[in-house]
């Protein structure tokens, strides 16, 4: 029973970094490759135009994190001189070190989920298994988060898809409009 509390306060503490990085990497790639793919027909340049957008998504995310959560902290301690109030505020929430790691591993976790499929399927099959498993996944982020939210799981999945998708699509229709005007 402690250890599980334990992994409950940990991802507690981290629940904003976790949801964050594997939202914006399933969200970011899936538009990403769906743009590339609908331009480019090739999934060699597929994979590699995602795998650098992930990579260096997911540094920006951890470069971001660690000095936006730095910043918050020291503005919370200028804020809170009592030490028990600044004790409080550490023990739930990650340091920011701890907030840039976390942000880069969930988001190279989301980010490979729609890069996996073009390793296997030709390009048009790919995008649509692609899309569906962000979808899925998607949800199943949105479900899970509810174990510490304790949210309904059913409005927490399709939250989570329907803002993930939405902001998916605009890569999709980039790659589209871009296609259409550059003939390519």
């Amino acid at each position: 029973m402690y250890k599980i509390k334990t992994l409950n306060n940990q991802a507690g503490k981290s629940v904003r970094e976790i949801v964050f990085g594997v939202e914006d990497g399933l969200v970011t790639t899936l538009g990403l490759t769906a743009g590339v793919a609908i331009s480019i027909n090739s999934n060699n340049i597929v994979i590699i135009s995602a795998i650098a957008g992930m990579v260096a998504g997911a540094v920006s995310m951890a470069a971001g994190t660690y000095l936006s959560s730095k910043t918050q902290l020291e503005f919370l301690k200028t804020e809170h001189k009592n030490k028990k109030e600044l004790k409080f505020l550490k023990s739930h929430f990650d340091t920011p070190s701890q907030a840039a790691i976390v942000i880069f591993l969930f988001y190279l976790l989301g980010g490979i989920i729609p890069i996996f499929p073009y390793a296997f399927l030709t390009v048009k099959s790919a995008l649509s298994t692609s899309i569906l498993l962000t979808v899925v996944s998607l949800f199943l982020v949105g479900c899970w988060k509810t174990k510490l939210t304790k949210r309904s799981w059913l409005k927490s999945g399709l939250e989570m898809v329907l803002v993930g998708i939405l902001a998916a699509l605009i890569g999709y229709l980039i790659g589209t409009i871009a296609t259409y005007y550059t003939g390519i």
